[in-house]
């Protein structure tokens, strides 16, 4: 159960992490990306890897997983990394609720 809790706790960690990165995300009125906007893109393919990482690690983690590749996969302009971010972040938010009821199951002999 340690490892539950160790997912568990990465995961609410990057959830921190991706609402710090919405709140500076920067703002660009033109089709040029600038340094700072380049950053911030950096700063989102790192989270999207270490949430990938994070769902490798669990047993069922397949399943978000390949929500991970449906959403990097579907590539139009209107998706951009705010856009991946946000649904990165739904789906952790998915995966934490299992995490929390998988490990209250495993730890409850009644729910088993």
């Amino acid at each position: 159960m340690q490892h539950a809790q160790l997912l568990l706790d990465n995961g609410r960690k990057y959830l921190t992490a991706i609402d710090e990165l919405l709140a500076v995300q920067p703002k660009t009125t033109t089709w040029e990306d600038s340094e700072e906007e380049e950053a911030w893109n950096k700063k989102v393919v790192e989270m999207k890897l270490k949430i990938k990482l994070l769902y490798a690690e669990f047993d069922n983690g397949k399943y978000f997983l390949e929500e991970c590749y449906a959403i990097d996969a579907k590539s139009t302009l209107i998706d951009n990394y705010e856009t991946k971010i946000r649904q990165y972040k739904k789906y952790l938010q998915l995966f934490i609720e299992h995490l929390n009821e998988y490990r209250l199951v495993r730890t409850n002999p009644a729910m088993n």
